[in-house]
């Protein structure tokens, strides 16, 4: 594996697959459910939209996400044998050129509405989409099943699409979203 590419082809291919497949669920779930401010973002509520659609979206957008930071890790040298979510942090920015955590995108059709992914991951603490995604994988019940909402989804969404765009990969061979404003 060279330097400046981190995945093989074939691997990368596999996941903007993945990701292609999730930008048309999430992106056809904006035909019932208009995104707005209350939804997605800063000023998103608690409760917000949430459905069995939805929490299996998370679920699954979270499962290729965590696999895909799994490969970065251990292309880029990571040695620990069973790493969990904040031993990934220090990937972003350094490791990972071009993915940071400040970085913000806004929804296509909706470009006043930010989405900034990894805004509140530190190596303490994971993004809250991540966390919530923890809490239904592991424990879903009525309370914990709304966090298969509509914030959560666009969010880890935005997250794997940073994944699939490195400075790298979008220099070369970008990944286009329906759902995404291409950030290159």
């Amino acid at each position: 594996m060279s330097e400046d590419v981190p995945l093989d082809m074939q691997t990368l291919l596999l996941y903007r697959s993945l990701f292609r497949t999730f930008d048309e669920d999430v992106f056809a779930c904006f035909r019932y459910v208009e995104p707005s401010e209350d939804l997605i973002g800063a000023k998103a509520r608690p409760s917000g939209v949430y459905s069995v659609e939805l929490y299996r979206l998370h679920v699954d957008i979270c499962s290729a996400f965590g696999s895909l930071l799994n490969l970065w890790y251990v292309g880029k040298g990571g040695t620990l044998e069973r790493p969990e979510i904040g031993d990934y942090f220090p990937l972003l920015g350094q490791k990972m050129p071009g993915i940071e955590t400040s970085q913000k995108i806004t929804l296509l059709d909706h470009p006043e509405i930010p989405v900034l992914p990894f805004g509140d991951w530190t190596k303490e603490k994971p993004p809250r989409w991540w966390t919530d995604h923890n809490k239904t994988k592991h424990s879903l019940a009525p309370e914990t099943f709304r966090k298969g909402n509509l914030d959560n989804v666009v969010h880890s969404l935005a997250g794997l699409y940073f994944l699939v765009n490195d400075q790298y990969t979008r220099s070369t061979h970008p990944t286009m979203s329906k759902v995404f404003k291409a950030v290159f």
